[in-house]
């Protein structure tokens, strides 16, 4: 099923409209182009939401989402965006980790900060210097620079890598997709 658009007509010539149509385009080029890879989504003016397949390496499940919300009473919209992957690993011999942004109550535990380039983040788990975890850091380091991701879990094999703000990162996305640890 192809990407489709929800818009009613009073939407289409919005340019909030115009702007999700383009990244929805935009996306389903990106997956198309890839060998076997398959997408379905909606859109209209105000969200979209899309979720892809592509075969590489690994079978990758992409989600990609933008909702606006808007708060009638003070005028003010709130825009959230996501851009999600995930896929399993096997046969790594990697335990369970997460990386994620740090928050207040660390300051009183000790999760180890992810480096000290990027203080934001922190690093949960006790496999840190293994090679998969490394790769993997090197490989999202534009990521962590910019802040952008929210999120890093690898739990029995499952990896999931998820950032805000950022759904039309396409070179990010095509050096997940290639990644091999």
């Amino acid at each position: 099923m192809p990407i489709e658009s929800h818009a009613t007509n009073a939407e289409l010539d919005s340019p909030f409209y115009l702007a999700n149509q383009k990244v929805c385009k935009a996306w389903e080029a990106f997956v198309l182009e890839k060998d076997g890879g398959t997408i379905r989504g909606k859109y209209n003016a105000w969200s979209f939401g899309l979720k892809a397949e592509i075969k590489n390496h690994y079978t990758w499940n992409i989600e990609v989402r933008k909702s606006t919300q808007t708060n009638t009473g003070h005028g003010k919209s709130i825009v959230v965006e996501f851009l999600k992957f995930n896929t399993r690993i096997n046969n790594i011999a990697c335990e369970d980790f997460h990386i994620r942004k740090s928050k207040f109550l660390d300051l009183f535990t000790s999760p180890k900060m992810l480096d000290n380039k990027t203080k934001v983040y922190r690093f949960i788990g006790n496999n840190r210097n293994h090679s998969f975890p490394t790769k993997l850091i090197g490989l999202l380091a534009e990521g962590f620079e910019n802040e952008s991701i929210y999120g890093v879990i690898f739990k029995k094999a499952e990896l999931t890598i998820t950032f805000h703000n950022k759904n039309d990162w396409f070179t990010m996305a095509d050096n997940i997709i290639g990644f091999k640890p």
